[in-house]
């Protein structure tokens, strides 16, 4: 056995001396927090294991706002999962009461966190989450300074959601120890985690990753090493068809209406929780177009046109979140009901959505029979018969609604198949997997195919 492979069986003890560079950003925070919580759970079962979570941030005040927020987590945490709580304390006879539990629990998490503001805090570190924004000149500078720094056989995992493992693995050096591990936002909430290996990747790192999701309760779906992976490579793709769309509704209706028409459809028409530039929003109009950029980079002569995008980002609209986590503006305004305003992008101007709602509802026309919000479809225990059942009604539901929903779901269905021709997926089921757990849709675009036969 080599060195490695005696190291990789150490499967606690490599977790146990990790870092998160880029621990102060809204994804760093996230993955932060999940590994916390479980170094947590460990020193609860191994009362010798002394864990170690590198916290690397250059912001000080975005890493002690990190530290502050994985802190009241892990209390949060521990309060709504006493019973998970009291069996992994139940050895610890002097804790008795669910308070002390929860105090005892709180004070291991923040007992394993090591703040720092700089690359040299991951000296001699056994595991490496890389979480920094999508800039792959900045990734790959970061990487390669960890690589100098940490364990010999140190492993890493980047948290990129659209650059090639293997571009990030010949910039950094780091040959077959990196992977890509993408998290979905909230890395706390969302199950699901895609698994990027590239083509030299050791076959002992691949295995810890996925032991490692299973580990942090996630589902992890396997991905072939192409730019923007499933994720992104399916949604950007969709958004940009979207936005072509709002060009030529705009000659129907007007700028603002058109981009007013487009959160109806593929919010309410096609059963999301979100218009599909209301997630362009979401996640900033700026990381969106870096996003399409890393694509087009490395995506073989493909061109992403992002119509007003760059306008709009000139003007200072850039969408993503507030530090309190409120919405700022992008294609659309919002407030405390969520959509308000629709912008039309040639002036920087929002119209308010209830002044055009009604008259492009109308122009959409009723909803086909089964109609049912997202909301309540996901919760119900027959949703998914009833989803089925209401994309068949839709395939051949007569009016402008109907007809904007199946051209915007076969272009969905095209890109997928896109995909699985790329290599970027191994199954169509596990590009509806990655988009129904990472962007809670109630179905993905290949189950359209089955519907519109």
């Amino acid at each position: 056995m080599t060195g490695e492979d005696k190291n990789a069986l150490d499967f606690d003890g490599r977790l146990a001396n990790a870092a998160v560079i880029g621990a102060g950003g809204k994804m760093g925070r996230g993955i932060a927090l999940v590994l916390a919580l479980e170094l947590a759970k460990m020193a609860a079962t191994r009362p010798g294991l002394r864990p170690r979570l590198c916290l690397v941030e250059q912001d000080e005040m975005a890493l002690q706002a990190a530290v502050a927020y994985i802190e009241t987590q892990a209390a949060r945490w521990a309060e709504k999962n006493i019973n998970a709580l009291r069996a992994l304390y139940a050895p610890r006879r002097e804790l008795v009461e669910n308070a002390e539990m929860v105090e005892a629990f709180t004070r291991a998490t923040a007992r394993s966190l090591a703040p720092g503001r700089a690359v040299e805090s991951t000296a001699g570190v056994e595991l490496v989450f890389e979480a920094v924004h999508e800039d792959e000149e900045l990734k790959a500078r970061l990487l390669a300074r960890a690589g100098a720094l940490a364990a010999p056989e140190a492993w890493f995992l980047t948290n990129t959601s659209s650059i090639p493992i293997a571009a990030l693995e010949r910039a950094s050096g780091l040959s077959g120890r990196l992977m890509g591990f993408h998290f979905y936002n909230p890395p706390a909430v969302q199950k699901l985690v895609e698994l990027i290996p590239a083509a030299g990747t050791r076959a002992p790192l691949r295995d810890f990753a996925l032991a490692l999701a299973g580990r942090l309760g996630k589902t992890a779906v396997p991905v072939n090493d192409v730019a923007g992976f499933i994720g992104n490579g399916q949604f950007i793709r969709e958004a940009v068809f979207a936005i072509a769309l709002a060009g030529e509704l705009s000659k129907i209706h007007g700028e603002a209406e058109a981009y007013g028409v487009l959160q109806i459809f593929t919010r309410d028409w096609l059963l999301r929780p979100m218009g599909v530039l209301q997630v362009v929003d979401y996640i900033g109009l700026d990381v969106f177009s870096m996003i399409a950029a890393v694509m087009e980079k490395h995506g073989a002569g493909e061109r992403l046109t992002l119509g007003p995008v760059p306008q709009l980002l000139a003007r200072g609209i850039v969408g993503g979140l507030h530090p309190d986590g409120r919405q700022r503006d992008g294609f659309y305004r919002y407030g405390p009901a969520g959509v308000e305003a629709v912008v039309a992008p040639s002036r920087g101007e929002y119209q308010p959505l209830a002044a055009l709602a009604v008259t492009l509802e109308a122009w959409c026309g009723p909803k086909p029979a089964g109609w049912a919000p997202w909301s309540r479809l996901q919760r119900e225990p027959g949703g998914r018969a009833a989803v089925a059942a209401y994309l068949e009604a839709l395939a051949a539901h007569p009016g402008a609604g109907g007809e904007l929903a199946r051209r915007y779901l076969d272009r969905c269905r095209a890109i997928a198949e896109g995909l699985l021709a790329k290599g970027a997926a191994q199954t169509p089921e596990d590009v509806d997997q990655v988009m129904t757990l990472g962007f809670n849709l109630l179905y993905g675009p290949c189950a359209w195919k089955a519907a519109a036969q």
